[in-house]
């Protein structure tokens, strides 16, 4: 039986209240993201972090992915990867900082250009506002592995630059 070497983990995107297995982010979600770890280490596995990524809002009328009304991030998820953190500083591992830097980058870019980054969903017949499409997965990609790069885990010394290229800040609305 082979064992993996090293682990991504993130979750909590579905832990969130809304949820039907909701877990509360200071209690259930740290013990369990501590018995991952725990799990990890019992198979030898080395055990990354990273936090949850953006999930977008969907517009009936115009039926495109579009930046929740709190801006460009779901408040909702944001306790999580704040608990995730912690856990990773607790336990001494790497926590690559996804949310905060995909949270960034759709800010740059503003929201058309991010809502194009969503799957298409066609026995829906509407954009998927959570799970990203080819594009938005490379994206989420080059974040992580710069994210890597910085890390503190020896895993990074056999990457390479994914060249992330951030967008101009988009020049706000009337000024």
């Amino acid at each position: 039986k082979s064992k993996p070497d090293y682990i991504f983990m993130t979750l909590g995107a579905n832990d969130t209240p809304k949820k039907k297995f909701a877990s509360d982010p200071q209690t259930t979600y740290k013990e369990n993201l501590r018995r991952y770890a725990a799990e990890a280490q019992k198979i030898g596995a080395k055990m990354i972090f990273v936090t949850i990524n953006q999930g977008l809002s969907y517009d009936k009328k115009t039926k495109k992915a579009i930046f929740p009304k709190a801006g460009p991030f779901r408040k909702d998820r944001v306790p999580y990867s704040q608990a995730m953190r912690e856990v990773a500083a607790e336990l001494k591992l790497p926590c690559l900082e996804l949310a905060e830097n995909q949270r960034k980058y759709f800010e740059a870019m503003g929201e058309e250009a991010a809502g194009k980054l969503y799957r298409y969903n066609p026995a829906l017949k509407k954009i998927d506002p959570s799970h990203t499409n080819k594009a938005g997965a490379e994206l989420l990609a080059k974040i992580i592995m710069t994210e890597l790069r910085k890390s503190n885990s020896d895993l990074k010394k056999y990457t390479i630059d994914p060249k992330l290229t951030w967008p101009a800040k988009k020049a706000a609305a009337g000024k």
